[in-house]
């Protein structure tokens, strides 16, 4: 059981392009896959632009200083994956509060 369940530790496969994820989570929001897209790095962390932050997307990591700093682009939606967490439970709450209270 142990086992199936280490199955749902992380949505992406193993050796996953960055981008590829990317790209999967803009047809996923029914988005073109010509939308404009940019990469901003905050710090070490990429953070991908879809349509002039209109969509944000976080897949290489998140904490509370980069989150302040995503929140000065004021984009309209901000996905997470769950492994940028990188195990770490207690900043998943933490980091999802303090992206939801209005600036």
């Amino acid at each position: 059981m142990l086992k199936q369940l280490s199955f749902f530790d992380k949505a992406e496969k193993d050796g996953a392009k960055e981008l590829d994820l990317v790209y999967e989570i803009i047809i996923k929001n029914g988005l073109d896959l010509n939308s404009r897209m940019d990469r901003i790095e905050i710090g070490e962390i990429n953070f991908y632009s879809i349509n002039s932050f209109s969509l944000m997307i976080a897949t290489s990591g998140m904490n509370i200083e980069s989150a302040k700093q995503l929140l000065k682009f004021q984009p309209n939606t901000i996905i997470c994956l769950d492994s940028i967490f990188k195990n770490q439970d207690s900043i998943k709450p933490t980091s999802t509060s303090f992206l939801k209270t209005p600036a």
